[in-house]
């Protein structure tokens, strides 16, 4: 597997008061205007890409570590993200200061794959994977790939659960392809096979990776590459004017546009949002505890959140992925209820936070109740929009009443409307 650490996962990421979006940390999300030639093939990385196997690493990574007396640092984690497996750990070495006498990084991979062994399946699908994937599959004459840092054996063991995985490539590239050792990602030789194997030419082809060393070797290969950074505030070749035109930068697959690329426009919005929820797979489900916040959602802006503990968002959610969500939502303290609801996570730098937040709003008046330390769970169905600046509180104000509006209207479509019966919503909030 490769090592796609989130910058962020170690944070709390409280779901504060306010929900409120400004200027993402990430770089803007800039489409092309075209493309220089038609697109024949689309290749993707795996871990931090298609599938969140960040959280599973991370905190495998870390044990592993606190056995040797050290820590993951935010710096090791940048080393070794979108690497082979043994670079990846020779990286985290290297940052900490691990020396060949106190272990190697063939034993910290190995103590790492002893853990991880029966912990792969757990990995779920990244928020936009796999409506694009489908929407793909059905293009006629395109193309699909993979090309990951993952072993081909550890590879069968993350898409054991995963039927869309297992068929939707025509051509798979692994990490340990006997003439890829030592070649892994920011060499470009990885891209260059699978477009071999597929029989398309590198600038027919996109990339779509989330490592920077991944997004160095697209472009080198000569590829056009969607890099959608697993790490906040990635700005690998940002300035270089000679790759500049071969790179698209976006924060969520969520904000991913066809079109551009001379490709279908997707069919399925609902009120001008994603439904991603019209996928079973897709669903995103949370449940921790409610903790306290600021308190700025009911004093400032008049538009009171629930604030959830961290670790409940940071399982199943990337570091980088931002946004404005929307679905249901149930709370302990009130059984049997279920409330349409509007999720914004993201930076808030409106209010100049220095973590990720993500703030749920329930839409529903309930007057004076305060909810900390009640059970909070969350069925997120879809996507309203990516992260914005505002000019003024009141503009603010105004968006985030706004998302509400839009996300009552997406909510009775039926097929979103049915997910406030999901079990999830009342198992352990009643």
């Amino acid at each position: 597997h490769s090592f796609p650490f989130i910058h962020s996962f170690t944070r709390l990421v409280s779901l504060r008061h306010g929900m409120v979006q400004d200027v993402p940390k990430t770089a803007p999300s800039r489409m092309p205007s075209r493309m220089p030639s038609p697109v024949l093939a689309v290749v993707f990385d795996l871990d931090g890409t298609l599938l969140s196997t960040e959280a599973l690493i991370i905190n495998v990574a870390r044990t592993v570590l606190d056995l040797h007396g050290t820590q993951l640092t935010e710096e090791a984690l940048k080393a070794s993200i979108g690497k082979p497996p043994l670079e990846a750990w020779q990286s985290t070495m290297d940052v900490l200061g691990l020396t060949s006498e106190q272990t190697t990084a063939a034993e910290l991979y190995r103590r790492s794959e002893d853990i991880l062994e029966d912990l792969w399946h757990e990995a779920t699908y990244l928020p936009g994977a796999v409506r694009l994937l489908h929407h793909l599959r059905a293009h006629d004459g395109l193309k699909i790939g993979l090309a990951t840092s993952t072993p081909r054996a550890v590879l069968a063991k993350k898409t054991k659960n995963k039927p869309l995985l297992q068929d939707c490539f025509d051509a798979v590239v692994c990490g340990d392809d006997e003439d890829l050792r030592g070649r892994g990602k920011p060499d470009p030789a990885c891209f260059l096979k699978v477009c071999r194997q597929m029989d398309v030419d590198p600038g027919a082809c996109v990339v779509i990776e989330d490592a920077p060393s991944g997004l160095v070797a697209a472009v080198h290969a000569g590829c056009h590459c969607i890099y959608v950074p697993s790490i906040p505030n990635d700005a690998t070749l940002e300035g270089d004017e000679a790759h500049a035109s071969r790179i698209t930068r976006l924060t969520t697959l969520l904000e991913f546009d066809p079109a551009p690329f001379g490709l279908d426009a997707f069919g399925d919005g609902i009120e001008g949002t994603v439904p991603f929820g019209l996928n079973a797979d897709s669903v995103i489900r949370i449940r921790g505890q409610v903790v306290t916040g600021f308190g700025r959602g009911s004093k400032t802006l008049g538009i009171p959140t629930a604030n959830v503990e961290t670790m409940a968002v940071s399982k199943v959610l990337p570091g980088a992925a931002t946004g404005i969500f929307f679905g249901w939502a149930s709370l302990a303290c009130f059984p049997g209820e279920v409330y349409a609801t509007a999720l914004s996570i993201g930076w808030n730098p409106f209010f100049k936070n220095e973590e990720k937040t993500c703030e749920p709003w329930l839409l529903h008046d309930f007057g004076d109740t305060d909810f900390t330390g009640t059970t909070i769970a969350l069925v997120v169905v879809g996507w309203i929009r990516g992260e914005a600046n505002f000019e003024s509180m009141d503009a603010l104000i105004a968006r985030i009443r706004e998302d509400g509006e839009v996300t009552k209207r997406a909510l009775a479509d039926p097929r979103l409307c049915a997910y406030r019966e999901d079990e999830f919503l009342r198992h352990g909030c009643e």
